[in-house]
């Protein structure tokens, strides 16, 4: 007598049901001899699907790659400076400074005097080759470099400085992969990217500056080197990095270059120095020569020249009434300090005088008395 549905108990009535077993299944699976292979007949049932995260990884951990142990710490690089006072070695570095100033001609200076050996504004320099990536293209680099070198009475050959010119953009990795390539087969310790607009236009400067800071430093430990990267400030903070505060949270160094396009005096200022003080000062000068611009040091005493010239004019143009700090303050767009110091420099030279105290207080212009 066959077996019918009625004669199932719980289990094999699920499996009928499932369609995982036939009655014929049934029936012969309850005289089959305890031990014997239930399905002989069919495939073997697949393996367990294991999740990518309950897989062991093959090959060695990276992470584990990371690990120093408290004797290894010594093994690191020192670092030391690479332009004394100004950039170290090894660092990831960020150069801010608006457009016009002179950031180009700043790297390229820096670049050259790295490259050669020869003190950079009177600073000594640690020798090492330099690779200079360009986003804007070649033209004038020739000029400047020449420039350079009449200046310096240096010579700057192939095996000190190298350039790239327009690589693919910095958001792709292996752009950073070439390049850390190609400054291992140069010997470059020194890697100077100008700028970060230009070298990557398809970048968000605020959601990949996390990613950006991260590549600049990895490009640094790989040459056991310097990786500067020449950026745009803020539009409302000449003296912040334009995008994510990453951009100077993430790096080793900031340097600021602050002035005006109108007047040839600048102002480099450390703005964070991770493994040392920060805050030093040097005053610039842009030049030009043979077409190109340059970079020499100017004395602290001028700082305040353009400011000095165009307030002694401004308080001309007040004539008999006179103006208050805030006036100045407000025509001239500088900070209230600048004003007040340059006032006291101007009536202690005989160019002003000053009538009253406080807010109240109005200065004339000395030209016509």
């Amino acid at each position: 007598m066959s077996l019918t549905v009625e004669d199932l108990d719980d289990s094999e009535f699920q499996d009928y049901s499932e369609g995982v077993r036939t009655l014929d299944d049934i029936e012969r699976d309850r005289t089959r001899p305890a031990g014997a292979d239930i399905y002989p007949d069919r495939a073997a049932p697949p393996p367990p699907v294991v999740e990518p995260h309950d897989q062991e990884d093959e090959g060695p951990s990276r992470f584990a790659g990371t690990l120093l142990r408290r004797s290894e710490l010594g093994r690191l690089p020192v670092v030391e400076p690479l332009i004394e006072g100004l950039i170290s070695r090894p660092a990831s570095v960020v150069l801010v400074g608006p457009t016009g100033v002179g950031k180009t001609a700043l790297s390229l200076a820096m670049a050259c005097s790295v490259a050669t050996g020869a003190p950079f504004l009177g600073k000594p320099v640690d020798r090492c080759p330099v690779l200079y990536v360009v986003g804007e293209g070649a033209y004038g680099l020739d000029a400047r470099v020449t420039a350079w070198e009449q200046s310096w009475q240096v010579k700057v050959t192939d095996d000190d400085l190298t350039f790239a010119v327009k690589p693919d953009s910095l958001s792709e990795r292996s752009t950073w992969q070439q390049m850390g390539d190609a400054a291992l087969d140069l010997g470059a310790r020194f890697v100077i990217l100008d700028t970060f607009s230009s070298l990557a236009p398809d970048a968000d400067e605020t959601k990949d500056a996390p990613q950006v800071t991260r590549r600049l430093s990895d490009l640094s430990v790989r040459i056991a080197g310097t990786a500067m990267l020449v950026h745009h400030p803020g539009w409302g903070d000449a003296t912040r990095a334009r995008g994510g505060y990453q951009l100077e949270a993430n790096v080793d160094e900031v340097i600021t270059l602050a002035g005006e396009a109108s007047s040839a005096l600048v102002r480099l200022k450390r703005k964070k120095v991770k493994e040392g003080p920060s805050g030093a000062v040097l005053h610039l000068r842009r030049t030009a020569r043979d077409g190109a611009v340059g970079i020499e040091g100017a004395h602290a005493s001028e700082a305040d020249a353009p400011t000095r010239d165009r307030l002694v004019v401004l308080l001309g143009d007040f004539g008999d009434v006179g103006a208050t700090a805030a006036q100045l303050e407000k025509e001239l767009d500088v900070a209230r300090s600048t004003v007040t110091r340059t006032l006291r420099a101007l009536i202690n030279d005989g160019l002003a005088r000053e009538d009253g105290t406080g807010p109240r207080a109005r200065y004339w212009s000395t030209d016509d008395e």
